[in-house]
């Protein structure tokens, strides 16, 4: 793997190029506008791949359980893992 010529946005999920660590870019800029707050406390690269390694592994487990969920019959609730068999005895 070889290291990027530019840092990623510091917004979770975007990947456009920043010129410094741990700046946003100039579409999240403009998107998140005022909910930004510059001259805070900076964020680590140590602090960032922990937050967005966690936030990925979220997004695949939730992508793995929606595999197995059921009709809208059951109210949502009907998530079943994988190779579940019921066997009468």
């Amino acid at each position: 793997m070889t290291t990027p010529l530019f840092p990623d946005c510091i917004i979770p999920g975007c990947t456009h190029p920043v010129t410094t660590f741990g700046d946003a870019c100039t579409d999240c800029h403009t998107t998140f506008g005022p909910m930004l707050r510059d001259g805070g406390t900076p964020v680590t690269e140590e602090e960032i791949r922990e937050r967005d390694d966690t936030t990925r592994a979220i997004y695949q487990h939730r992508t793995h359980m929606r595999r197995y969920r059921t009709t809208p019959d059951d109210g949502g609730l009907g998530m079943k893992p994988p190779h579940h068999h019921r066997h009468r005895l």
